[in-house]
């Protein structure tokens, strides 16, 4: 499965993808991180994912924007 980490704390995104990579790692092949949403839309756009973790504050945008996509 394919997941989407859209967190622009360097710190929480960084500890979310090892998360994923230690426990998950035969469940989850791809773990792809973004810092902002429209950077996430676009990424979105171009991929399929299984899973989305979404920030809800983000710099350039609120998560819930990014829901309704």
């Amino acid at each position: 499965m394919r997941c989407l980490i859209i967190e622009d704390e360097l710190l929480e995104r960084r500890a979310l993808e090892k998360l994923f990579q230690i426990y998950f790692p035969s469940k989850f092949e791809i773990v792809t991180s973004t810092m902002n949403g429209s950077t996430a839309l676009k990424m979105l756009s171009q991929s399929d994912y299984d899973l989305v973790v979404l920030d809800i504050n983000l710099p350039d945008m609120e998560g819930t924007d990014i829901l309704a996509y």
